[in-house]
């Protein structure tokens, strides 16, 4: 019997639901690099999928996003930029839930 290591173990606490994760997931935080034209771990040529993504959002639950996002087909990471993100989730909130807006 193999031994996990205590990242595996705590990553596997952490997962939500049962199911494997189907693509490696990269949050980029920087607004000045991209990623739009090739993948930052392979080089490779990246291509768009839209795809819905899960948020949680702490006193409010689950946010559902159908969002396009930048995809390598060679190592199946997907990439979302932040300040698109938040930018979703700001107007989201402006319309729903004003006082939620500018929280962190």
């Amino acid at each position: 019997m193999t031994k996990k290591s205590k990242v595996n173990r705590d990553h596997e606490q952490r997962r939500l639901g049962n199911l494997i994760p189907m693509y490696s997931f990269f949050l980029n935080p920087y607004r000045d690099l991209r990623f739009t034209s090739s993948c930052p771990s392979f080089s490779g040529k990246t291509k768009q999928r839209k795809l819905p993504l899960a948020i949680h959002v702490s006193d409010w639950g689950m946010v559902i996003l159908n969002k396009t996002c930048w995809f390598c087909p060679v190592c199946e990471l997907l990439i979302c930029h932040q300040d698109e993100i938040e930018g979703l989730l700001v107007q989201l909130f402006a319309e729903s839930a004003p006082r939620r807006v500018g929280e962190s």
